[in-house]
């Protein structure tokens, strides 16, 4: 059976968790909030350990390959109960998430193909899609960590760790097409102690969950973007430039939806 065969079989198979889960929050409440979600999360590194185990020699190669699809699980999972109890957001979660999923699975194959092997034409289309999704999950987690009122410092130590793994998974894709390797764990964790810290100064203005989750997003966006950049050696003048320009209207659009 061809790759896509089994991606697509795997995507429908958590799929349908997915909506198990779903429906299991609902049932049980805030306890099947967080149970569902490590569930489907779990599921999902199976899934992935099935699917490209064969082509990874270690298990730290694994878990990196499996950040952005246990991530998208979790986000979709923790953001479903958000929504309106409604028969009419099923089949669109459902269908959102198991595309998104798909889509996941194709990216990652084209990075573990990449790492594994040689650069494939396609590699750039699978960063940029892999930067999307991760601007997406990092959403759906933000606007669900803010959704539950935790104290400032949580919010910090949750938005810190969620960004950690996200740009580690961002900055691991990146240096897959560079002939120099560097260390992109002290790049993931400079990244996710400023998201920390400003997801401890969002904390304490008066946002709405989707509007903190927002502001943090076009941050995962500016600093995802430059330290990208910087791992390739082009963070020219004009590219720094234009990443400091969205962070300031991300500061202003902050300073003028406070108190709405």
């Amino acid at each position: 059976m061809s790759k896509k065969k089994n991606f697509a079989l795997v995507s429908f198979a958590v799929g349908f968790a997915f909506l198990g889960a779903h429906l299991l929050s609902f049932w049980w409440q805030q306890f099947a909030f967080w149970l569902s979600g490590f569930l489907l999360a779990l599921l999902v590194l199976g899934a992935v350990y099935f699917l490209f185990s064969s082509q990874l020699s270690s298990l730290p190669e694994i878990l990196t390959v499996a950040i952005l699809p246990c991530f998208l699980a979790l986000s979709f999972s923790w953001f479903a109960p958000l929504l309106p109890e409604s028969s009419f957001w099923r089949p669109i979660l459902l269908l959102f998430f198991t595309t998104g999923y798909y889509l996941v699975l194709l990216t990652e194959n084209l990075f573990v193909v990449s790492f594994r092997y040689k650069t494939v034409p396609l590699y750039r289309t699978a960063f940029v899609t892999g930067f999307a999704l991760s601007l997406l999950v990092g959403f759906l987690l933000f606007s669900a960590i803010f959704s539950l009122k935790f104290a400032a410092l949580i919010n910090s130590f949750l938005t810190g760790g969620v960004g950690f793994l996200l740009f580690y998974h961002l900055f691991w894709s990146t240096i897959i097409a560079e002939s120099e390797k560097k260390d992109i764990k002290i790049y993931a964790l400079t990244a996710a102690v400023l998201i920390a810290q400003m997801g401890l100064v969002v904390s304490f203005w008066p946002l709405g969950s989707t509007l903190a989750a927002l502001y943090l997003v076009s941050w995962l966006y500016v600093l995802g973007g430059t330290f990208q950049a910087h791992l390739r050696g082009r963070l020219f003048a004009k590219t720094a430039r234009e990443y400091v320009a969205i962070g300031i209207s991300a500061f202003f659009a902050l300073l003028l939806s406070g108190g709405r």
